[in-house]
Parts: structure tokens; sequence; C-alpha cells
């Protein structure tokens, strides 16, 4: 047996073992529509920036920070460390909790906004926990948890469709806050060095 069908088929193994979870590093940096869908315009944008590490499954991190200044109940600016992520490659009965939650919220979302993306065939589709820090302590102080739900779909000229992110904050001063769109900026997926 060549060298290449030994590690085809050790990858086939792995990702059989894990369900949904595949190694995979995303770097991300731009803007989405702000969460108050009655602003409109250039200047009414969240930002968001960081990245997070999945190549060894057993260890993942990162960092991301999100700022909406004009979100409707109050201004979200948040920051934290990745503590689990995965590039989901698969959503049937073995998928990973994550990217099950990211499939089920990301349909949702683009339902209600009329946004026509067809997850994950079309893109490479990330998903990460984030345990966070407001970074408004005199305001919303406190500590939570949210989830970043990313898709990559090429590059420039190349790309097959706008990236997209979705935030959804479970826990902590922001609890309940949502939002989602089509990125101006990038979302990168790119393979783990072994």
């Amino acid at each position: 047996m060549n060298v290449y069908l030994k590690l085809a088929s050790s990858a086939v193994v792995a990702l059989a073992l894990v369900g949904c979870a595949a190694p995979g590093f995303f770097s991300l940096g731009g803007t989405i529509p702000t969460e108050d869908t009655t602003k409109v315009g250039k200047k009414y944008k969240a930002n968001f920036g960081g990245y997070f590490d999945a190549c060894n499954l057993n260890r993942t991190y990162g960092h991301v920070t999100y700022h909406d200044k004009y979100a409707t109940s109050v201004p979200v600016r948040l920051e934290g460390h990745v503590v689990d992520a995965a590039q989901c490659v698969d959503f049937g009965l073995n998928a990973e909790v994550g990217c099950t939650k990211c499939q089920g919220w990301v349909d949702d979302a683009t339902r209600a906004t009329g946004l026509d993306l067809d997850f994950p065939e079309q893109g490479s589709l990330g998903y990460a926990k984030i345990r966070y820090r407001s970074q408004d302590q005199k305001n919303n102080p406190g500590n939570g948890t949210a989830y970043l739900c990313v898709a990559d779909f090429g590059e420039g000229a190349n790309a097959d469709d706008s990236d997209y992110l979705l935030i959804k904050v479970t826990s902590g001063p922001y609890d309940g806050y949502l939002n989602s769109g089509e990125v101006q900026g990038n979302i990168n997926e790119e393979a783990c060095v072994w």
C-alpha cells in the first residue's frame, strides 16, 4: 500500500470516529450588519475579529472580539477565549453537538432574513464556543458563553458567495443576543499544518 493511500485511509477513519468535527483553522475579521434591523446604512455595523484553531481535536484555542454598539437592548462589547471548536463536515447521526447547533441556528437565521445559503455544501463551516468577558465592566459587568458559526465561501473573485457569520450569546451580561449576516471582510478557513 503506498504512503498516500495509507494517509487517506487514516484520515477517513479519523473523521468517522469524530462525526462532524474535523481539524481546521479559521481566521476572521470584518463587519456584519447590526442586530438592530431598524438601523440601516453603512455606519450601522457590528465589528469582529479573531481566530480559532481546532487542528488538534483534543486541544482547541483561539481568541475572538465582537462589538455591536447599535444593538437593540444594550451595546455588545465582548472578548473571549475559544474553549471548543471544529470544522463541520457532516450533519448526520454522528454530528458533533456544536456543529448541529450551528446548523439549526444558521438555518433559522437565513430563513428569517430570506438569505439563500446552503450549508454545508457550498462553504467551509466552522463552529467555536467562547468563554467571554464583557469589555464594558462599568455598565454590563460579567462573563458568559457565546457561540460563533462561520462560513468561508472562498476568496475574492473565486468566491461562491459572501462569507457568513452568526453569533449567539447563551449566558452572561449579553444573554439572548443573536446576530448574523454576510461578512464585509473575510472568514478564512485554512488547512492544518501537521
